[in-house]
């Protein structure tokens, strides 16, 4: 039987000590530095080159990068480039970790301008001499010394003191004109909307003046509202309409006057007697309303000497009823047709 370990001596050896088998060293076995061992690899040491830390030559070694470990020149990019844009200038290719400078471009616009708007537009602004606004503009308390042309003035405040406020001692204070609109707008929640005054005593000036340029004297003049609803108007014609009374110097006041023209047939009246003539409709005639008559002269005239009379009332609603009388005629009146008007007066 053979031994499990056995030594064999050779007389041409391939190694100096060849073993085949198991072997036990009960004692430490020293080998040369350059010493290999087949399968188990042939790394002696893992070292830490520029911008690592660590390594080793025994046992499991580790690497990793310290702070600041890898600079700039490591990289295969370090840096980048920042470009100015429009209107701006400064830039340009700066380092990682580095910076630069971007700034607004001087000398960009001319003189007597400014810039508005970005990148870099240009727009003159205003000058002491005449100035033309564009777009909306707000200018709180401003006071202005001649004219203002404007497209559109539009003032609010909420501080006691006239929203706008124009003096002028030889012209307007305030002048306005719209093809389709307000000429003048104005409106207070505890005072005037608008006021107007004049020292003038000249036949052509007035506090106010309001004129309506349409064709063929279309149109309103003047319009008098309360919340909004028109209480009374004066059209291009000079013509007053009024929902509300009218009171003249200070009497009673008149909240209706209405006004028909009748043709009449006015009948033969014997001496001290009297004739009702045709009753005649008149829409919004009551009863109680003054009546007053337009009588022409051809139908007083009676007979020779005869003077007839006429007088009315409004008999039933919408309904006026006229009597003729002949009160001191000698004879009976002559039959004759004519016009009478009605007037009629609501109080």
């Amino acid at each position: 039987m053979r031994p499990e370990s056995e030594l064999i001596l050779v007389a041409s050896p391939q190694a100096t000590l060849e073993v085949n088998g198991t072997t036990q060293f009960d004692n430490a076995v020293t080998f040369a530095s350059a010493q290999t061992f087949p399968g188990t690899g042939t790394i002696t040491g893992v070292t830490a080159s520029a911008g690592l830390f660590g390594g080793g030559t025994t046992g499991n070694v580790s690497l990793s990068i310290p702070a600041a470990g890898v600079s700039n020149v490591m990289l295969a990019n370090p840096g980048l480039s920042v470009n100015a844009g429009a209107g701006l200038t400064g830039g340009g290719s700066v380092s990682l970790g580095g910076s630069t400078t971007v700034a607004l471009a001087t000398n960009t616009c001319a003189a007597g301008s400014a810039v508005t708007a970005h990148p870099f537009t240009c727009s003159p602004f205003a000058g002491l001499g005449a100035n033309t606004f564009m777009g909306n503009q707000a200018m709180p308390n401003l006071t202005v010394t001649g004219n203002i042309a404007t497209g559109g003035l539009n003032s609010t405040t909420s501080v006691p003191g006239p929203a706008v406020q124009a003096y002028n001692t030889s012209s307007y204070g305030v002048f306005a004109s719209s093809t389709n609109s307000y000429g003048i707008y104005g409106i207070s929640t505890n005072f005037v909307g608008i006021s107007g005054g004049t020292s003038s005593t000249s036949a052509t000036a007035a506090a106010g003046i309001f004129n309506n340029g349409a064709a063929g004297n279309a149109g309103n003049i003047l319009l008098g509202q309360s919340a909004g609803v028109t209480k009374f108007s004066v059209d291009g014609k000079g013509d007053i309409a009024a929902s509300g009374s009218v009171t003249i110097g200070g009497g009673t006041p008149i909240l209706e006057h209405l006004s028909q023209a009748f043709t009449v047939s006015v009948p033969s009246v014997s001496p001290n007697n009297c004739a009702s003539l045709t009753p005649i409709t008149f829409t919004g005639a009551s009863d109680g309303y003054t009546i007053a008559l337009g009588v022409p002269n051809a139908l007083v005239a009676g007979t020779t000497g005869d003077f007839l009379q006429y007088f009315a009332w409004v008999s039933t609603a919408n309904t006026v009823t006229i009597r003729v009388c002949n009160p001191h005629g000698a004879s009976a009146s002559n039959p004759v047709s004519g016009t009478i008007r009605v007037d009629i007066w609501k109080h």
